[in-house]
């Protein structure tokens, strides 16, 4: 395959010099020095030769080149991605770069070490909807070369030695990645021997080759073995339960997020302010004569 015309994401910088005018647009002898005293001509009476200055700085034009982005040089791990905080791994974003001959070759892969898993649509693509579930009935998805990697767009690079200048070109994707500036892969892990959904989120900000998806954010259900919606937060179940004589109701919430704060507000009204209110774990009480009040529960920063 050809290589098209792509160029780097950095734009060149030049260096202007009028031999014959002053700098910039105005022609103010006070703010711009006449021709002479700039570049170091010879007064009118004599030859009009140039001296050691303006040939240095003719030197300076001929010799700067466009100043182009370059390709990643070596294999390197960008991110290792602990999503549920326990100290093991679920993901390791990396670049594998073929760099011995031209042209140079990258390929940013998710490896999934252990038991992680990414599931995929049920067409077989690895990449998911925004809003899609995460559950035990998504499927899992299979590449055909290695059952541990998902291959995000990657890019050949071809140098020109004459202008040390590089241009890049899109590597096929099959999945239509390469025309997109934002993902979701979806996962299956194991966390307390459970297992549990979640997803990440990867962006890039343009659509050029040279320019490879970053983890932009991540979340999960703490609460084993349910679902997960696709780029939301996790939908958290509270059963209440009316105490016998009718004074108090009891808020209950499963034991995966016993750590997470319980907080109340008066009023949805903008500014909002939440605080904490008194709770025991998996539940509270909260009395029934109360004046109005909100709840919610918040994962600890």
């Amino acid at each position: 395959m050809q290589p098209p015309t792509t160029t780097g994401s950095i734009p060149q910088r030049a260096v202007s010099l009028s031999l014959t005018g002053h700098i910039g647009s105005r022609k103010d002898s006070a703010l711009n020095p006449a021709p002479r005293e700039f570049l170091g001509v010879a007064p009118a009476s004599g030859p009009k030769v140039l001296t050691k200055l303006g040939i240095l700085l003719l030197s300076l034009i001929c010799f700067i080149v466009p100043l182009r982005s370059q390709p990643i040089p070596a294999t390197t791990n960008l991110a290792v991605i602990d999503i549920d905080g326990d100290q093991r791994t679920e993901a390791i974003y990396q670049v594998i770069v073929a760099n011995q001959t031209m042209p140079w070759r990258v390929f940013p892969l998710m490896h999934l070490p252990g038991a992680s898993r990414i599931l995929g649509t049920a067409e077989g693509a690895p990449f998911l909807d925004l809003d899609s579930s995460l559950s035990d009935a998504t499927p899992r998805y299979l590449n055909p070369d290695n059952p541990i990697l998902v291959s995000l767009p990657g890019y050949g690079a071809v140098r020109d030695p004459q202008i040390a200048q590089w241009t890049f070109y899109e590597i096929d994707e099959p999945f239509g990645a390469s025309r997109s500036t934002e993902l979701y892969l979806g996962l299956q892990f194991f966390s307390s021997d459970d297992t549990h959904y979640g997803w990440l989120h990867m962006t890039r900000p343009n659509l050029k080759p040279e320019t490879i998806f970053e983890v932009a954010g991540s979340d999960w259900n703490p609460i084993a073995n349910a679902p997960i919606r696709v780029g939301r937060p996790p939908e958290i179940p509270i059963t209440t339960e009316p105490s016998p004589d009718g004074s108090t109701l009891r808020l209950s919430w499963p034991g995966g997020v016993a750590n997470w704060v319980f907080e109340s507000t008066p009023s949805l009204v903008p500014p909002v302010v939440w605080t904490e209110y008194p709770a025991g774990g998996t539940s509270a009480e909260v009395p029934l004569d109360e004046a109005e009040r909100y709840f919610r529960l918040r994962r600890p920063d």
